[in-house]
């Protein structure tokens, strides 16, 4: 934690890279908005007192992590406007909690305003890709909408996004594909092609998948892509989820105590494994 003009920052997780390229590069949120600057600029920018919105700056670069750690995500179903309280049982323990408003009636009736936005991520999940409820992809549409306005982080799939076209805002925001069932899925060079259509203008391209012939080495193949890619497999076992975020997976969802996917355990236990292999890290 450091000052900036009397404002508190904090050196966060690496997000994204804007390119493949050596160069350090920094990431400021302001109000919500990501912005990404080349090091020196920002550095004039400072000297300019240029950013007195500033909340937290993260760096990262592909060849020089700082920070190897992912970002540890709380799903939280949200089924009633109350089940947002349980937020604040791991607020101390995640980077983030992702609202899945799928498990909503109406997932517009949630007071979006009122949520902390560097605090939480939200998803309306298409009931193709584990969405909880089948919600109209006008609800959908509207919603995206409105949070892209609040500036607020959202999780959209990639196959939504590109029905739409030029509806949905992805820059700076989480683009996912799921799969499910063999009818699903991409071969691999298709999926490689289209990630990389992604990597420089999301925020972090995401990949999850259940068990299938072969599916280790294709979400590592994904992985390698790029320093803002997160991959999962949808199997049981908790090591694998753990294991591909210990490669480089920048994501690595785990519960508060429903679980909404195969592999994720309680957001406390991660916590601790995770402390353990730092403190062996420092050791070594």
């Amino acid at each position: 934690m450091f000052t900036i003009f009397g404002h508190t920052a904090e050196v966060k997780y690496p997000f994204r890279t804007g390119g493949v390229n050596h160069q350090l590069k920094v990431h400021l949120v302001r109000n919500g908005v990501i912005s990404v600057l080349q090091l020196p600029i920002f550095i004039n920018c400072l000297k300019h007192n240029l950013y007195r919105g500033l909340i937290y700056v993260a760096l990262s670069s592909i060849y020089a992590k700082k920070i190897s750690r992912p970002l540890i995500i709380a799903a939280l179903p949200v089924k009633h406007v109350r089940d947002i309280e349980k937020m604040h049982e791991v607020s101390n323990i995640v980077d983030l909690v992702e609202l899945r408003v799928d498990y909503m009636e109406d997932p517009l009736a949630l007071n979006y305003e009122s949520l902390e936005k560097e605090k939480v991520l939200i998803t309306l999940r298409d009931a193709d890709e584990g969405g909880f409820i089948k919600h109209p992809d006008e609800i959908k549409l509207r919603l995206l909408k409105y949070l892209n306005e609040l500036g607020m982080l959202y999780d959209v799939e990639m196959r939504f996004v590109e029905k739409y076209n030029n509806k949905v805002n992805y820059e700076d925001k989480i683009v996912s594909y799921h799969v499910f069932n063999s009818s699903q899925l991409l071969d691999l060079s298709t999926l490689r092609a289209k990630a990389r259509e992604y990597l420089d203008k999301v925020l972090i391209f995401k990949v999850a998948t259940v068990t299938f012939p072969g599916y280790r080495s294709y979400l590592t193949s994904i992985l390698e892509l790029g320093d803002n890619v997160a991959v999962m497999p949808m199997s049981p076992s908790a090591k694998e989820r753990i294991a591909f975020a210990f490669l480089g997976s920048k994501m690595l969802f785990c519960c508060i105590d429903t679980p909404t996917a195969q592999g994720q355990i309680r957001c406390n236990h991660v916590k601790e494994i995770l402390n353990t292999i730092d403190k062996y890290d420092k050791i070594n």
